[in-house]
Order: structure tokens, then C-alpha cells, then sequence
């Protein structure tokens, strides 16, 4: 008789346990509290904007093999777009430079022997204080381990660590950047292709996966919420769902896949972060230029990554950079300033930087990003009438944590080997 895995939690650390634990010989149950799959990697039909979006940017590099093998393994892999070099374009808005590092593809940096392909002011002798992070201490920040300033940091380092730790990243564990920098920079270009999911994240990481384990006798029960585990000795006894008690067999298995505060309700004693960054997507309903990139890196800007995907532009605005603060900021700008000649986009993803880097051209002349409800207040801000017909919408006020915690409990390996006693 096959035993049982419980999986608490159908975001995509849930389902990426279930996929990998969906043989023969174990019976998966995936529980979800809410009504859909996929958590903070999802897809939904916004009837305000009148289109699919995706309710967060996620960029993914080739270097990221867990997650392509997640990819392989639910027959996704041909959904991620991205060139087909490490190439990443960026744009200053202060400056209004634009370059595009291209990486090699081998291990060894010749790159940053070019002008052409490296930063811009930067030093080929200047990218040896990047191999500080490659051994990052456990205990200190990565402000605590390299010099959090200068035009490689802000050109490069920044950015990079910004998206991949979510948080302001001299405030980051050095250990988790050294992870990121090992997996990706160090390991040459081949590791660093730019991969987005062009059709959606439900279409590419969420529907295939949930399909995968239907296809294999899973099941996916939603509107399911674990209220509390009971435990005997050192392990799981019984799961109460509040309608249903279910009590394990000796050799069934639990994981929890469920955000820190929904764990250290489970779990008395459990150690979690309890700090966390808001991240901000804008998306816009308009038609990306021709030639626009699919990824497009800012700098200098309120936002760090503007997106491109079929009749829309979307970006990430992360961490210390919070929407209500740039609302507020102090600032104002000329349309010499920011004419057309300094974004290399066309028109309509000049409006969409430009919005989110100066916020008071837009309201000091009363013009409206976006079709939000004619008149409507926003903070202490009045919009008036749509006047572009960019469709704009903003989601993710609130925290939004993305991060990963690797604690010395049991891992997806040790439920795979049958111990008994892994609860």
C-alpha cells in the first residue's frame, strides 16, 4: 500500500515537492487554503485592465537548474523566452546612456575586458571585488562584505542582487548573494540567459504542473485550510482541517510549503523571518514597440525591470523603493528632461519609465496613467481623465516576500529515501 504525502501549501515550493514526489509508491495530496494554485506565481483575468496578467514579474537565468528541471519535468521548458545569449540592455535615466552587457559563454570573464560589453566607467580590475561575494559569511549582510557603492555596484551588482534576493541588498545575507553569484556571474554565460514566461505564469509554471500530478494521481484540494498539527514525541500525528481530522499511518510524510506566518502558526518554536519588503508591478494594456527587448534593465530610476510580453509592459518596483515614498518624493522634472530622445523605446514605454521615475510631471499637470476611474483619489493625490490610454494596474501594496529558508529539519531527499520517522 502506498503512504501518504501531505503537502501544505499549493504555491510553487508546494507544487515542486509534489511533482517531485509524484512516483509510484507514494500517494500525493496537495492541501491549498485558497481557491487557485500557484500563490505569488500566478496568472488572473483583471477585468479593470481587460486582460491576463501575471500578479508578479518573474525573471528567471539559465543558471537556475532546479527550476528548468522543474520546467523538463512538467513539459514547460519551450514556454521561457530570452535571447539567445547572456545579454542584458539596460537603460540610465539619469545619464540617458544605454548599454547591453553580453557575457561569454565559458567560465572565464573576458567581458569585462571590453568597454563595449562591459558597465559603462567601469574598470576591468574593478570586478575583482565581486569575488568577496563569492564566499559569503553566513552572519554578516552584503553590505558588511563589499562596498555597496559606485558604478559597477549600481550598473550591475544592485540590479542583479535586488531581484534575486527581494530585498535592498546591503541589508541581504552575504551567503545567499555568494549562492547567486556562484550559480549564475561565476559560472559564465551559459548560466546567465535572461528567461521570461512570455504566455503567462499560470500557462507555463502553474497549469502544466497541476495537470502533471493529475496524470499521475495526485490530488489538488483547494479551499482546504490546515488549522493545526497535533504531534506525538517528535513528529506529525494527526492534520486538523477543521471539518476533517486526518491521522497519518507510520510511514506517511508532511511538508510544509506555506509562507512564515502561516508556518510559525503550525509549528510552536519555529524560527522565521519576520521582516519583509513590499514589491510594486505596474503593468500597462499598450503595444511594445518594435524592437523592444524582452527584459530591460533601469537604472536610476524608481523601477529596476521593465517587461514586455504581448500587448503590454509591465515592471518591478522592489524593497526600499516603495510606491507610497515615490508618491511623495520631492522632484520635478521638464519634458527636456525627459523628452523622447532619452528613451531608446518609443513613445508609449517612455511613458511607462517616466511615470514610475517622475510621478510629479504627470500630477503636477493633471494628466492620468492609466484608466483609473476618472477622478479617483489615490493617497492624497487626485487623478484626473485618462489621457494616454495606457491601462495601468498596481497590485502587491502590501509585503510581498519571496525568499527562501533552509533550515536543518529534513529535506525532499529524506522523504524520498522512506524514513519513517520524516514527518
Amino acid at each position: 500500500m502506498p503512504r501518504i504525502v501531505h503537502i501544505i501549501g499549493a504555491g510553487l515550493a508546494g507544487l515542486s515537492a509534489a511533482v517531485r514526489l509524484a512516483t509510484p509508491g507514494n500517494r500525493v495530496i496537495v492541501h491549498e487554503a485558497t481557491a487557485f494554485a500557484g500563490g505569488r506565481c500566478r496568472s488572473y483575468h483583471d477585468a479593470f485592465v481587460g486582460m491576463t496578467i501575471d500578479n508578479g514579474n518573474h525573471l528567471l537565468l539559465s543558471g537556475n537548474f532546479a527550476a528548468l528541471d522543474f520546467l523538463r519535468k512538467i513539459g514547460s521548458e519551450h514556454r521561457l523566452v530570452g535571447p539567445p545569449a547572456a545579454e542584458f540592455p539596460f537603460l540610465d535615466l539619469k545619464s540617458r546612456a544605454r548599454w547591453t552587457l553580453r557575457f561569454d559563454d565559458g567560465r572565464l570573464p573576458f567581458w569585462i575586458f571590453d568597454s563595449k560589453r562591459r558597465v559603462p566607467g567601469t574598470r576591468a580590475l574593478d570586478y575583482l571585488s565581486m569575488a568577496r561575494l563569492l564566499w559569503g559569511s553566513p552572519v554578516k549582510t552584503v553590505g558588511e562584505t563589499i562596498a555597496c557603492k559606485g558604478t559597477l555596484y549600481s550598473g550591475l551588482i544592485e540590479p542583479l542582487l535586488l531581484a534575486a534576493l527581494n530585498i535592498d541588498p546591503p541589508q541581504g545575507s552575504a551567503k545567499l548573494a555568494a549562492a547567486v553569484i556562484r550559480e549564475t556571474l561565476a559560472a559564465g554565460g551559459r548560466a546567465c540567459r535572461p528567461l521570461i514566461a512570455r504566455d503567462g505564469l499560470a500557462p507555463t509554471l502553474i497549469e502544466p504542473a497541476l495537470n502533471h500530478l493529475r496524470g499521475r494521481g495526485a490530488e489538488i484540494r483547494l479551499e482546504r485550510q490546515l488549522r493545526a498539527m497535533r504531534f506525538a514525541a517528535q513528529h506529525v500525528e494527526t492534520l486538523d482541517f477543521g471539518d476533517e481530522t486526518v491521522t497519518l499511518g507510520d510511514a506517511d510524510a508532511v511538508i510544509l510549503a506555506v509562507p512564515p506566518y502561516a508556518a510559525v502558526s503550525l509549528v510552536a518554536g519555529l524560527t522565521v523571518p519576520n521582516e519583509f519588503r513590499a514589491i510594486v508591478n505596474a503593468h500597462f494594456r499598450v503595444e511594445p514597440p518594435a524592437g523592444q527587448p524582452p527584459i530591460l534593465g533601469v537604472i536610476n530610476g524608481t523601477t529596476q525591470w521593465i517587461f514586455a510580453f504581448p500587448s503590454r509592459l509591465s515592471s518591478a518596483q522592489q524593497q526600499h523603493r516603495h510606491f507610497d515614498a515615490m508618491l511623495h518624493a520631492a522632484g520635478s522634472c521638464s519634458q527636456k528632461d525627459i523628452g523622447e530622445e532619452s528613451m531608446p523605446m518609443g513613445a508609449h514605454c517612455h511613458e511607462v519609465a517616466t511615470f514610475l521615475f517622475h510621478p510629479f510631471y504627470y500630477l503636477s499637470h493633471r494628466i492620468a496613467i492609466g484608466q483609473l476611474r476618472n477622478g479617483a483619489d489615490f493617497g492624497r493625490f487626485k487623478f484626473a481623465p485618462d489621457f494616454f490610454q495606457v491601462s495601468c494596474v498596481l497590485r502587491n501594496f502590501g509585503t510581498d516576500s519571496v525568499r527562501t529558508v533552509r533550515a536543518g529539519g529534513p529535506t525532499i531527499g529524506d522523504v524520498q529515501q522512506n524514513n519513517p520517522r520524516v514527518r
